[in-house]
């Protein structure tokens, strides 16, 4: 029983350089379009100790609408202005820069930790008619949580779980936030 315990539990190195590539891909249906979510990302995590680290990176998203003839159908019923002709599409590209405090049990088996601290958030909007806006989010917070498991002495699979302002309010001024969960591999030397 000790055996196992110090398998999952014990440090088999002492401090570790990470460099973690992540991603994930998604897409749903509505009634009038098409979702469609695709990021990638890149992140190096320093270590101060055995118990904290300092992680930065680099992640981008594209958010691309495919709208059907229910939406172009919906829109002529309410009076809106003539729409394009083919295909209605809506693009977003955002560009995330983080940095990041994170505390937990780094270079075990298992390797639970939880992190906040500061985003820069760029994002790229293209709409349904061609037209292109660049806009870029005050300095923000973001947080969250992620779980690595070691698969050898170098690579590590780690889920990711990140919450941060979406920049956006509802209509009660209440703010909107945005959560992801991002999945990847991690080099470690």
């Amino acid at each position: 029983m000790l055996t196992i315990i110090n398998f999952i539990f014990i440090s088999k190195i002492a401090f570790a350089i990470d460099i973690t590539f992540n991603g994930n891909y998604s897409t749903s249906y509505t009634s009038t379009y098409k979702y469609t979510r695709t990021s990638y990302g890149l992140e190096i995590g320093l270590p101060i100790n055995r118990f904290m680290q300092i992680e930065m990176g680099e992640s981008f998203t594209s958010d691309l609408y495919e709208y059907n003839d229910a939406y172009r159908t919906y829109v002529a019923s309410q009076g809106t202005k003539t729409l394009p002709a083919g295909q209605l599409t809506q693009q977003i590209d955002s560009t995330d820069t983080f940095t990041n405090l994170s505390i937990g049990l780094f270079n075990y088996y298992f390797s639970p930790s939880i992190y906040g601290g500061i985003l820069n958030r760029k994002q790229k909007t293209k709409d349904i008619y061609g037209q292109e806006s660049n806009d870029e989010v005050p300095l923000t917070w973001d947080a969250g949580a992620s779980l690595s498991m070691r698969i050898t002495r170098y690579f590590h699979l780690k889920i990711t779980y990140r919450i941060s302002p979406s920049g956006v309010n509802s209509p009660y001024g209440n703010p909107y936030y945005d959560q992801s969960y991002w999945g990847g591999i991690t080099l470690s030397f």
